[in-house]
């Protein structure tokens, strides 16, 4: 909320004041009422309707360099006040700085270590690149028409080497800005490449991109902007660079995205006549477009301009691979259907039992990702989890049978990721993962990304009880717990509860589960060898434990079957009996 000191002696720096607000919430570039820039920007540079005026027959030139139709960049310079035109006709976006103020980063707490800050790359050997330059970098011979260093990237307030925190939020911003490029062969990196990377030399250079200098407002250029960027500059042949002003892991990162968005091509997502989409609703499925302004969104996604209120109708990802760009969509990665579907790797083991995991992107609106598994029968749960930080997906998960019938659909209304158990029959299944949209908000065009799928069945759990045990005298049944994972080494324990006092207690073990009628319960480990029946005694609390290290001659799933009998003459069949526990090795 922006809060502005009204002085009663002054109604005019009142009104002036609140015209600013106003014209911030709105979009506008903070020198909303001049048409012409500093000389530190493209000289001759206007706007609105003096820079149609100016173009006159020239506009239909520069609309079809642009991939423009007349009326369409007409309309655009007379309503986005962010567009402007140099004097050689090159359309350039001066974009308003965020009004939203951003507390301190949180600790980075990812999995990338700081020193690797300035070696990141998501897709290492692509020949599209979208470079984020934290390090400085002097502008000049180019077509901003200035000469200036840019300093480094800088939030600490000093002149020295980044701070681990300032390492923490480069990475962050990489990792966000790399999400958002996800579905397409683009390497997002912090490693300066050659310029020749960043060039388009001749129609047979394949290699090429932008840099996005990620910087301060420095000699006047950026004042009073969050970012600022040539349209259609990602083919240039000069290293064009964009700009990101804006700070914040949200911000700033939505700022790198935005400002190379509009070097593919892309213009301004509105909003109801507004120049930027601010974003809509809350929580982690609040949206907005990539190329509004939706800084406090969870959700923010490039769009086709298919929500109310729509300012234009482009097609993000079209523009983005389109010829002039020369970047494809990644590759599909797995089958769609049941028919097609990629098998769910073993679930990890030891040191500690996890779910069967595997990762996986949704490239493209129609994609579907499949996975096959088998189950025993019982509750089976999958979680399918986009990727964190600034995920941009909303998924759906579906099961079926191996046929392809429906078995179960979770897509939880006001979350991101998606969560389900389902009680399952014996046999094979198939997972669907879908990228979907929200009714009313947000379509599932932009539901596009990362994201990872874990599947826990019954048969992981290393610990199960299977019943059988007998109360005995005084209405009491032995009870029986488990301490420990079962990997090689590892310290475990079986304890025995509620015993009768100093009483012998047999510990019946086996590799296999006999399950037969005894005694009025159930004998469940079988003790044929090497199972066996060994005597113990119960101490005068009435408890027993044996502590070990479990061996490692046990190959991961298998199995073995533990129980305590224990003699009670004052029992209705002379035995009490603790439940049958089978204990599997991860």
């Amino acid at each position: 909320m922006l809060r502005h000191r009204l002085r009663p002696d002054s109604r005019s720096s009142s009104c002036s004041a609140l015209a600013a607000a106003l014209l911030l919430l709105a979009g506008s570039h903070a020198a909303a009422q001049v048409d012409s820039l500093s000389d530190v920007y493209p000289a001759g540079s206007l706007r609105g309707e003096a820079a149609v005026s100016r173009l006159g027959s020239e506009l239909a030139r520069v609309a079809a360099e642009h991939n423009l139709d007349t009326d369409a960049l007409a309309r655009t310079l007379r309503d986005d006040d962010s567009l402007w035109v140099s004097a050689d006709g090159r359309l350039f976006h001066v974009d308003a700085a965020s009004a939203q103020v951003e507390g301190p980063p949180p600790t980075y707490a990812g999995s990338i270590p700081g020193a690797e800050a300035f070696t990141l790359h998501s897709r290492p050997g692509a020949s599209k690149i979208v470079y984020l330059d934290f390090t400085g970098h002097h502008s000049v011979n180019n077509s901003w028409g200035h000469d200036i260093q840019f300093p480094p990237y800088n939030t600490s307030g000093g002149n020295g080497t980044f701070t681990s925190a300032e390492l923490g939020q480069i990475i962050t911003w990489w990792e966000r800005t790399a999400e958002d490029y996800a579905p397409f062969d683009v390497d997002v990196t912090t490693e300066e490449p050659p310029l020749s990377a960043l060039t388009k030399i001749g129609g047979g250079d394949s290699t090429f991109g932008i840099r996005v200098v990620c910087t301060q407002i420095t000699s006047g250029f950026g004042s009073g902007s969050g970012g600022i960027a040539f349209l259609y500059s990602f083919n240039d042949s000069t290293d064009n660079p964009c700009f990101a002003f804006n700070k914040g892991n949200n911000t700033g990162s939505m700022t790198v995205s935005h400002e190379s968005g509009h070097s593919f091509g892309l213009s301004h997502d509105g909003l109801n006549g507004m120049t930027y989409h601010p974003g809509t609703g809350s929580g982690e499925t609040s949206w907005g477009p990539i190329m509004g302004a939706p800084f406090n969104s969870s959700l923010v996604q490039w769009s086709t301009g298919d929500y109310a209120g729509a300012s234009t109708g482009q097609n993000d990802a079209n523009i983005i691979t389109s010829n002039s760009n020369g970047v494809d969509f990644m590759p599909d990665d797995f089958g769609d259907d049941h028919t097609d579907a990629t098998p769910m790797p073993p679930a990890p083991g030891c040191p500690a039992p996890e779910p069967a995991r595997i990762e996986g992107l949704i490239e493209r609106r129609t994609d579907v990702d499949s996975f096959s598994f088998s189950t025993g029968g019982g509750v089976v749960t999958i979680a399918a989890i986009p990727f964190s930080p600034g995920g941009n997906l909303d998924i759906q998960i579906e099961v079926l049978t191996s046929s392809g019938v429906p078995v179960a659909t979770e897509n939880q209304a006001n979350e991101a990721d998606a969560l389900m158990s389902v009680d399952l029959a014996p046999g094979d299944y198939v997972i669907l993962i879908d990228g979907v949209g929200k009714t009313g908000v947000y379509s599932d065009y932009g539901c596009l990304g990362q994201y990872r799928v874990e599947l826990t069945q019954p048969g992981q759990q290393q610990v199960t009880n299977l019943g059988g045990g007998v109360v005995g005298s005084n209405n009491f049944k032995p009870g029986v717990q488990w301490n420990g994972l079962t990997c090689p080494g590892e310290g475990v324990g079986l304890i025995l509860t509620t015993a009768p006092p100093n009483a012998t207690a047999f510990l019946a073990f086996g590799l296999a589960e006999l399950g037969v009628p005894f005694k009025g319960g159930v004998m469940v480990p079988d003790l044929a060898p090497p199972g066996d029946m060994l005597a113990l005694q119960v101490s005068g609390f009435g408890h027993l434990g044996l502590a070990t290290t479990w061996p490692s001659g046990f190959p991961s799933g298998t199995s073995v079957y533990f129980q305590f009998w224990i003699p009670d003459a004052q029992a209705a069949t002379g035995v009490a009996a603790s439940d049958g526990l089978r204990v599997t090795t991860q």
